[in-house]
Parts: structure tokens; sequence; C-alpha cells
């Protein structure tokens, strides 16, 4: 028997909306003195790594369309390209697009190709949307001093997701930092940022 949690039973673009709705006041929140401040990602300012989140939701859209996007970076520490508008109307212009996109007929049907060029089942996929954006939503409270306890259900389904997708090899493959311990302790939120190598105490 797996050791591993159940697949989240609600849909995935549920909850990618419901992460959404989460960092959203976070965003808004950021101010032109934020933008240099030092966030939870290794080597990343809070102008990198709203640069990543927005860049990588908005390019998710052809992910959740089944097409392949040509200049994401979903994975790894390269940031998407520099904001051309305010960070809450590039967020919520992303979101929009790419929430539309996950929640047409089909999206969550059958394999569809990640931005990195590989083919996954289109559910995983949507998964690997949903809790990058939740957890760099969490980077990004964290960075400006904001409460970062995630709402219970989301949390829960981003552990049992990354803990379905995250394996060693992937680990290594997008750059997360080794799992911290213990895993069996604290929130919700606590283990999740655990499992992804993050320390749940950075400030």
């Amino acid at each position: 028997m797996s050791d591993l949690p159940a697949w989240p039973d609600a849909p995935m673009d549920t909850l990618l909306r419901d992460a959404v709705e989460w960092v959203r006041p976070a965003v808004a929140a950021v101010t032109a003195a934020d933008l240099a401040r030092p966030t939870p990602c290794a080597e990343w300012a809070v102008t990198d790594l709203l640069a990543h989140m927005i860049g990588a939701l908005a390019d998710m859209r052809f992910t959740a369309s089944k097409q392949l996007a040509d200049h994401a970076q979903v994975f790894g520490r390269t940031p998407a390209p520099a904001l051309a508008v305010s960070p809450l109307e590039a967020f919520e212009a992303a979101a929009a697009v790419t929430l539309a996109a996950w929640s047409a007929p089909g999206a969550l049907v059958g394999n569809t190709p990640l931005p990195v060029g590989f083919e996954v089942p289109a559910v995983m996929a949507a998964g690997i949307n949903f809790f990058d954006t939740l957890v760099h939503g969490w980077d990004l409270r964290m960075a400006l001093g904001l409460d970062a306890e995630m709402p219970a259900h989301l949390a829960e389904a981003a552990l049992a997701v990354t803990q379905t997708i995250v394996s060693a090899d992937v680990r290594a493959l997008v750059g997360f930092d080794p799992e911290r311990r213990p895993m069996d302790a604290g929130s919700a939120t606590e283990r999740l940022v655990a499992f992804l190598g993050r320390p749940t105490s950075w400030r």
C-alpha cells in the first residue's frame, strides 16, 4: 500500500482558482519599495519572484490548451520576462486567461505538453500549475511580512500533489532543496513548504 496521500478530490481548476484568490491580496500589497526585498527563493528578490509567478501562470494557458509554449520557464530559476504593467494587473490578466483555459471542456483530459517540452497527464500539469502558484504565494507573503498560513484545504491538496509528483529525480531536475524534517509535525502549510525544502521560519 502506498504511503502517499490520495490525489485531491477537488477539481484542479477549482483548486487553482482558490489559490489565485489567496495569492491576489499579497500581489496587491506589493509596492515599489518591496521589489528588492529578498524571498525564500534563493537568489530571487520580490521582483524576480513576481516575474516568475506571473509569467509561469500566464504561459500555462498553453499547457491547458494542449499547446507547447516556446518561452516559459515553469521549472528552474530563470525569471519570466520583466513585468510590463503593474504586478496586480499582470497577475490578474495571467490568472484570467489560464483559469479560462483550464476550465474549458476536455482541458483536464488526456496528456498535454509542459513548457519544458515533455508530456504529462493534463490533470498533473494542472496540479503543477496549482502548487506552483500557491507556494510562490507563500514565498511572496513571507517576503512581505504578511500572514503566510494557507487555507488548510489548499495546503493539504498541494501537499498531496507535490508528494505524488516531486520524486527525487524531479526534485533534482527542478532545483527544489532537500525536504526538511520533521514532515509529520506542524500545520499543513508547514509540512508543504518543508517538503519543498523551504525553511518554515525563514523570517
